[in-house]
């Protein structure tokens, strides 16, 4: 007698598991109508297993912009507004946590990145730190003797504010001998020092600047343009910098804040860097490679020249360049209804309990009918479900293949 009623019973369940199937193939043909009910039931799971594909694949940081593909047209303006919501939580998040004192600092990588990026070769050495106010090899500022100097100019200009300073060489425009500077840049002008005699050598307001031109390869030389109507111009100053990127950087900032426009236009990068003698007497400066840095007067042409010592790209860089700060994922893992999506691992690293999909039978692919909704992944057998014999999971799992094909979920 318990033989009739465990029969009865695997009949009641083989005949749900048809039902079931049966409603979903209903609701899967019906699936571009509006929600009624015949199709409200596979609609509803077609939801879900979006939402669950989606709260996997979001977005990992604020440079992230990838989204889940394939989605559904009755679920496509649900998408747009979680797209919308979630962009918008993310920036919230990061700008929350962000320090007040680091927006100025990421301001300045901003207009440098704009300025630098792709144009000079020396660019990707400066992502790596921060720009700082102060490069002076003597140390900070306040306990330097150029302190007293600094005070002296600052108050000659009402409202004036220090903006960088740092070391510098000058060469000479005939001989090029160098000789040891400090370049000063306040809120309203530019100002070359002598730190022995602490006295000021040049000094011209930022809306007067004829402008500064930089080379493209990695030399710290570049060539600070003076106007050639003045009476008491000897030329422009041919000068280096270690740290080229930043002064050029503060000075394009500055220079906007005194002038109500970009300053940047005053920066240019050239592939010839020439500087002008005293009546416009124009010299070319020579730029090679070699093992070490130098800056050598050519005894036939006169002319400066510089040798570099070319650098490898750091190779946090490289990885930017590939990656730009958005850890890799498989792209069909954003596909929904994916096959990629069914067989990935969970991010907690264990299997993932995703249902498997249904094979055609015989390996033979029948046509699938055409579709505007993608087909969910079709429950259609749970591994180690079943308890021996031919139970309703595998009668479920053949009927499956029978009628739907589970690469797309076409009707077979």
């Amino acid at each position: 007698q318990w033989r009739i009623i465990a029969a009865k019973r695997h009949r009641e369940r083989l005949q749900r598991a048809i039902g079931v199937i049966k409603e979903f193939l209903v609701g899967y043909i019906h699936r571009n109508e509006p929600v009624n009910n015949k199709n409200r039931k596979f609609l509803k799971y077609v939801r879900l297993s979006w939402l669950r594909q989606l709260r996997e694949c979001l977005p990992v940081n604020v440079l992230d912009k990838a989204w889940i593909t394939n989605t559904p047209p009755h679920l496509e303006e649900a998408s747009r507004v979680l797209q919308r919501v979630h962009r918008r939580n993310q920036v919230r998040k990061y700008v929350r946590e962000l320090p007040r004192q680091i927006k100025p600092k990421m301001e300045e990588k901003l207009v440098a990145s704009e300025m630098f990026r792709n144009k000079k070769q020396s660019y990707p050495h400066s992502i790596a730190e921060w720009f700082r106010d102060e490069r002076l090899a003597s140390g900070a500022l306040n306990d330097s003797p150029l302190k007293s100097t600094v005070d002296k100019i600052l108050a000659k200009t009402p409202g004036a504010q220090l903006k960088y300073i740092s070391d510098v060489i000058k060469f000479d425009r005939v001989k090029y001998r160098q000789r040891e500077r400090i370049l000063m840049l306040t809120s309203t002008s530019l100002y070359i020092i002598d730190p022995k005699k602490r006295k000021v050598k040049y000094g011209v307001d930022l809306t007067d600047l004829a402008g500064l031109d930089v080379h493209h390869d990695h030399s710290g030389v570049f060539v600070l343009k003076t106007n050639p109507e003045d009476k008491k111009d000897k030329g422009s100053f041919v000068l280096h910098s270690d740290h080229l990127i930043e002064l050029c950087t503060k000075l394009a900032l500055a220079a906007t804040d005194a002038r109500g426009n970009p300053g940047r236009e005053k920066i240019q990068i050239v592939s010839t860097l020439t500087h002008r003698r005293k009546n416009d007497q124009p010299c070319v400066i020579g730029t090679v490679d070699g093992p070490e840095q130098s800056f050598v007067r050519d005894r036939k042409t006169k002319q400066l020249v510089v040798t570099t010592r070319p650098q490898a790209i750091p190779e946090a860089w490289l990885s930017w360049q590939k990656t730009k700060g958005v850890p890799y994922r498989d792209p069909q893992t954003l596909v929904f209804g994916s096959v990629a999506y069914v067989q990935s691992p969970s991010p907690s690293g264990h299997s993932s309990p995703r249902p498997q999909a249904a094979r055609c039978v015989g390996g033979s692919r029948v046509p699938c009918a055409s579709r505007a909704v993608p087909c969910p992944v079709v429950v259609v057998s749970t591994p180690g479900a079943a308890r021996g014999g031919r139970d309703y999971h595998a009668v479920t799992r053949d009927l499956c293949a029978r009628l739907i094909c589970g690469r797309c979920g076409g009707v077979a």
